[in-house]
């Protein structure tokens, strides 16, 4: 299999983005966009989600981290219910066991 193409960006490796410190909140019950800090880290605030209707509760896709491209797999805590239920073993023989975010997540672990 190829590598990914890499892809420059005028996005310094080291930037610091303070809006970072903000966005999650010392309330672990309050919730909050966790789209917001996947383009802050992202390479130009680029971010390619798969099936964005899917599944609201986790989010799936596709950054750049100094032009080469990364899996995203993260919780969203904004969505109604954010947790995210692993069935351990049964992942491989019983998918239609798992929640929707559950088997989204898992093909983007295997798409890496």
């Amino acid at each position: 299999m190829e590598e990914p193409p890499f892809v420059p960006t005028t996005d310094s490796p080291n930037r610091i983005d303070p809006q970072l410190d903000l966005l999650v909140p010392t309330n672990p019950n309050q919730p909050y966009d966790m789209k917001e800090l996947i383009l802050s880290v992202a390479d130009d605030q680029n971010f390619f989600e798969i099936q964005e209707e899917y599944a609201k509760n986790i989010i799936i896709g596709y950054i750049r981290l100094n032009g080469k491209t990364i899996g995203v797999v993260a919780n969203q805590p904004a969505a109604l219910a954010s947790r995210w239920y692993w069935q351990g073993l049964w992942i491989l023989m019983h998918l239609s066991r798992l929640p929707v975010s559950s088997v989204s997540a898992m093909r983007l672990i295997y798409r890496c």
